[in-house]
């Protein structure tokens, strides 16, 4: 009998040792796996901080660009407007042009009559 006893005395201590050798293998699983979801939790928040701040510069950046092209907006309007005055001032100018050359041609076409009167007495 002390045969068998010992066999289910060995196999008893056997199974308690497996018993434990697994208990030990998920607790080292469990641990392990709290150290993955921390890692990964720690990793996720990093990169959520990283985006925010991220995102905190893209939102500056856009109201520069914002704020750039409404004053661009407004000085390409005003040049818009100069342009049309200049133009406005432009044909006026060459009107007076176009108006001083007809007095200047009958100007000269009034001296050149006087000319030929002037010489006509002189002969």
């Amino acid at each position: 009998m002390d045969s068998i006893t010992d066999f289910f005395s060995d196999f008893q201590n056997r199974r308690n040792t497996m018993v434990k050798n697994n208990e030990n293998k998920w607790n080292d699983v469990k641990a392990s796996g709290n150290q993955l979801n921390t890692t990964l939790v720690d990793n996720v928040n990093d990169l959520i901080s990283t985006i925010y701040h991220n995102q905190k510069i893209i939102d500056h950046k856009c109201a520069q660009l914002k704020d750039q092209t409404t004053n661009s907006l407004s000085l390409h309007s005003q040049a818009s407007n100069d342009l049309v005055k200049f133009e406005k001032e432009f044909l006026t100018v060459t009107s007076i042009v176009d108006w001083a050359r007809s007095i200047e041609k009958k100007l000269k076409g009034i001296h050149h009559y006087y000319q030929k009167i002037e010489n006509s007495e002189k002969d």
